[in-house]
């Protein structure tokens, strides 16, 4: 899988929102992400109108075995983002398969 790196991302926004600038595609870019992680930290869940929903689960610090030296060790609490998409985006991106992309 090849992935695009993020100014090449935004560029290509641009370019598909009609010809927005790119400083106004960078400022709404970052309000989405801002405003996610604000939602994520407060409320935990996050549903975007048609995408899908987002969640935090928040692992708890546990006790395990470091398997290298195979002593006890403490591992850190930590947060993991689940995306789960609407049925509609599943059907759009399987459609995108069919057509052999």
């Amino acid at each position: 899988m090849i992935s695009i790196r993020k100014g090449q991302f935004l560029r290509e926004v641009s370019t598909n929102s009609g010809g927005v600038d790119l400083e106004t595609v960078k400022r709404v870019y970052y309000g989405v992400v801002n405003t996610m992680s604000k939602q994520l930290k407060a409320r935990h869940v996050i549903t975007l109108p048609d995408w899908g929903s987002f969640s935090l689960r928040i692992h708890k610090a546990r006790l395990g075995k470091e398997i290298r030296t195979n002593k006890a060790r403490m591992f850190p609490a930590y947060g993991e983002v689940k995306f789960v998409p609407f049925s509609k985006l599943k059907a759009f991106f399987r459609s995108l398969g069919e057509e052999g992309l």
